[in-house]
């Protein structure tokens, strides 16, 4: 009888714990990519919406800036573009992809993917994380952190990169494989990696991405700020596995070093149901168990589609707009005004 009435008192202490504590705090946030005149107005623009959360692009980003959010409550992370910018295309022509054909990477629309070999690229790139932590920020979120892909269509080029020298010479020095001597021009010595040893071509391609993560996670852990990167939302399943072997972003490999996971869940570009959504960020939460704030697209969304998208990131940890331009003033301002986890 004691057993009993013992097990009874601890269900009970614990569902009155469960019930007392307090609810997580649920992200609500905006990317801001473009700079705003009146700080103080849109800074209490945001407080009326419910933001908690911000992601300023490195460009805008000013302690002066980051301290008036932070004053509000409202937690500040810094954007920082990696291995994207045709300018740097122009100064660093070696920082180019080359293709399997051993041609180099075209330009699509706006993107140029930079080759993440790049030594001294990678480097410059973590001075300014270093400069980061200067800034009263709450963490740093990594963008374009992958191998070249324009994917943000329904059917995306799906271009083997890169074979530039540095990369093949880091990739037999990663495998400990010698090219063999009929390997003489790149295109051989491509067809050579896909045909024999495509399965370490991706392990190399997922562990150059993931090295950055964790060189950017030990920067960043001397100041106690968080790490987070805005991934491509693919399943591994998806298109022949490429999120792996032709992006490089592993997602339980990148898990070890990340705290947070953006998911770039933009339906409408990639022509799926406000469902798609909550399904990918249930599928990326169940590979890594991190934090899942997936960042959703929110121009010309029919206002009762914007409600089911904000719906559907429930399965995740919150959300972020993308962004801030695209949606103040919009009938879609009051939706996401409105909206609560509750």
């Amino acid at each position: 009888m004691q057993k009993y009435k013992f097990l009874l008192v601890l269900m009970f202490t614990l569902l009155t714990f469960f019930q007392n504590s307090p609810a997580k705090t649920q992200v609500k946030g905006v990317f801001i990519s473009s700079r705003f005149k009146n700080h103080a107005q849109t800074i209490k623009k945001l407080k009326e919406w419910g933001v908690n959360t911000v992601i300023l692009s490195k460009s805008l980003l000013t302690k002066e800036l980051a301290n008036k959010f932070r004053k509000e409550g409202i937690k500040v992370y810094a954007e920082l573009t990696v291995f994207q910018g045709d300018y740097l295309w122009r100064e660093y022509p070696q920082s180019r992809p080359v293709q399997a054909d051993g041609k180099p990477l075209n330009k699509i629309k706006w993107y140029a993917g930079i080759c993440p070999n790049q030594n001294w690229l990678r480097e410059k790139k973590l001075n300014e994380i270093k400069e980061i932590t200067g800034l009263p920020v709450d963490g740093v979120f990594l963008d374009f952190i992958r191998y070249p892909c324009y994917w943000e269509v329904p059917e995306p080029r799906l271009d083997q990169t890169c074979f530039c020298p540095v990369c093949l010479k880091k990739f037999a020095d990663y495998t400990s494989l010698s090219y063999p001597r009929h390997t003489a021009s790149v295109r051989s010595k491509a067809r050579w990696i896909l045909e024999k040893h495509k399965k370490k071509w991706t392990d190399f391609k997922c562990r150059v991405i993931a090295e950055f993560l964790k060189e950017c996670k030990v920067i960043l852990s001397k100041k106690n700020m968080l790490l987070g990167f805005f991934g491509v939302p693919w399943r591994e399943e998806e298109k022949g596995g490429a999120i792996k072997n032709i992006v490089g972003q592993d997602y339980g490999l990148l898990s070890l070093y990340a705290d947070i996971i953006s998911p770039m869940a933009y339906h409408r570009l990639c022509q799926k149901a406000p469902e798609w959504v909550g399904e990918i960020s249930s599928t990326i939460k169940g590979i890594t168990k991190k934090e899942i704030w997936p960042i959703v697209e929110v121009e010309n969304i029919p206002f009762d589609e914007f409600q089911q998208v904000l719906n559907e990131t429930k399965k995740g940890d919150g959300v972020i707009i993308f962004t801030l331009n695209k949606i103040q003033n919009t009938p879609n301002e009051k939706v996401f005004k409105e909206y609560t986890y509750q």
